[in-house]
């Protein structure tokens, strides 16, 4: 089973963590929100957390040196280099200066790119040394992960685009007991606060709620706080494969 990871606001977290498997956290959210940080850093003995470069908040990853401070802060399993869409060098770069100055306190993943197969699969034996690999939420990750067959044990996909997408994920998965995926996301909350639940038919790309303010809400109805648990039951259930 593909295990299944949230992004939580800070005023949710003790209600909806425990129905994860693992933890997905944002680094610049650990390093400005105390509750936030404290919550991943007192997390259950052996629960695995994946710290994310919050390049899809910010619009811009956090420095190496920024991301080791968080990474101490909650004591990461993993950390995610920084990366831009489409920019295989720079990314290089980042995925060797945060694989020198942090692997000593976590492992490193890296984020799959390039523009070209062959800037891919260049890309790919550079940095074959991580130890996970991140498939990209806006890209044609689906598409690319069988182009290039990557020999990574360990597996996390940024973001569900959209539930077509996640099942070919699903059956993938089965063919490959060799790999252990994971995926983080945060449409059941989104699509909760607009009044949605995520297998309504529509798209889930676009709600109008950015990643970045989801972290700091904290108001919900009845009604919401109901939706979002029927969102993340929902997509437990095709993350098995049920319809």
């Amino acid at each position: 089973m593909i295990q299944l990871a949230l992004e939580i606001p800070t005023s949710l977290l003790a209600t909806f963590t425990p129905l994860t498997e693992l933890d997905f956290a944002l680094a610049h959210r650990v390093l400005e929100d105390e509750a936030y940080c404290s919550f991943y850093r007192n997390r259950a003995p052996g629960r695995e957390l994946i710290l994310d470069n919050s390049m899809h908040e910010l619009g811009k990853p956090l420095s190496p040196n920024e991301l080791l401070l968080a990474v101490r802060k909650v004591q990461a399993d993993f950390l995610i280099a920084p990366d831009e869409l489409g920019q295989p060098a720079k990314n290089l770069s980042w995925f060797k200066e945060t694989q020198a100055l942090c692997s000593n306190d976590c492992q490193i993943a890296v984020v799959m790119c390039g523009n070209t197969p062959e800037e891919r699969a260049t890309f790919l034996n550079q940095v074959r040394y991580a130890d996970m690999l991140c498939m990209p939420f806006r890209e044609d990750r689906f598409t690319w992960f069988e182009q290039h067959a990557p020999t990574w044990q360990r597996v996390h996909l940024l973001g569900v685009s959209s539930l077509e997408e996640l099942a070919q994920w699903v059956t993938l998965e089965k063919t490959l007991p060799r790999i252990r995926f994971s995926v983080d996301t945060s449409k059941p909350i989104k699509a909760a606060m607009v009044g949605r639940r995520i297998d309504d038919g529509k798209s889930l790309r676009g709600i109008s709620i950015s990643s970045k303010d989801l972290l700091g809400l904290s108001t919900f109805t009845p009604t919401q706080l109901d939706l979002i648990g029927e969102n993340i039951m929902v997509l437990q259930m095709r993350l098995l494969g049920l319809p």
